[in-house]
């Protein structure tokens, strides 16, 4: 079982990505959330958001084992070559290594108070989810808004998460600035689920937002939510005020640069879909952008 696990996490679950990403998730959001407080003065990466990164990672790998799970008849039918839908991985492997998955994430984060309730919340979301789809075929294949609808929650749950981790930390109530970082994030994460299924021709089956809004739509929409989410965290520091909340806020803005690469290498019409490296490389930029203005503001306000 061992080896056959470890070929689901080299082709289904690429450590390379997962790890950077993970790091830079935990403390991308946690930097941007003592940036745009200003009730803290002062910010230091501490070892908690280890933890903190592992338990992003972890949760993630439960996702994609659930979903392999609960998308085999799809992919055996479209993408067989999948460890599961090709038989290189069991059913009841992926089950062990969500129940040990599960048990890790809540050892590991046991005593952090209501981050630890956010994650149990979000864990059972995510069986109870699974399950009805069983069940009852809902959402249906092909209805692809919805169920990016229902299962955004999952995400969405993990930014909470890191939110109401730092908040028992400095020992602070939710404030409205949070609430925006995590707005922020999450219509982020639209253009890496958007730009990722963009192509000119989809196959039999293939799900992609292409089929709903078309090409340049998808392209559009896309485009926007990287737009909307470098606005939101540049309105938030205001590096124009005098004086600014952060004069790095300008820095939110790097993160387009992907997409702008991104979209004029779609311009050739030889290229049959978005290029998956720049959606992966704008959400990993912008984590790091969130960092980078966390370290430096507060940084800044300590000399």
């Amino acid at each position: 079982m061992i080896a056959r696990l470890k070929l689901f996490v080299v082709e289904s679950f690429p450590l390379r990505f997962f790890i950077p990403y993970s790091l830079v998730y935990a403390f991308g959001m946690t930097g941007l959330f003592a940036a745009t407080d200003g009730r803290i003065t002062h910010w230091t990466p501490g070892f908690g958001l280890l933890t903190s990164a592992a338990t992003l990672m972890i949760d993630q790998l439960i996702i994609r084992a659930l979903d392999d799970i609960r998308d085999l008849d799809y992919d055996r039918r479209y993408n067989p070559a999948r460890p599961l839908a090709r038989g290189a991985v069991r059913r009841s492997d992926l089950v062990a290594l969500i129940v040990a998955g599960v048990a890790f994430v809540l050892a590991i984060n046991a005593g952090r108070g209501a981050a630890d309730l956010i994650l149990v919340v979000q864990l059972i979301y995510l069986v109870v989810l699974a399950a009805i789809e069983k069940r009852f075929d809902w959402p249906r294949d092909g209805q692809l808004l919805t169920n990016l609808a229902v299962s955004y929650p999952i995400q969405l749950a993990l930014s909470v998460y890191l939110y109401a981790d730092w908040l028992s930390l400095h020992a602070l109530a939710p404030a409205w600035q949070g609430v925006l970082v995590i707005l922020a994030a999450a219509v982020g994460l639209l253009h890496l689920e958007l730009a990722r299924k963009v192509t000119r021709t989809p196959r039999d089956g293939e799900r992609t937002y292409v089929r709903i809004f078309g090409v340049r739509n998808t392209v559009r929409i896309a485009a926007a939510c990287a737009a909307i989410t470098s606005l939101i965290v540049v309105a938030l520091l205001q590096p124009w005020a005098n004086p600014p909340r952060s004069a790095w806020g300008w820095a939110a803005l790097l993160p387009l640069m992907p997409v702008v690469i991104g979209r004029l290498k779609f311009n050739d019409p030889a290229l049959p879909r978005w290029p998956l490296r720049y959606a992966a490389w704008y959400i990993l930029v912008m984590y790091a952008s969130f960092l980078f203005v966390g370290l430096a503001t507060l940084g800044r306000q300590v000399a």
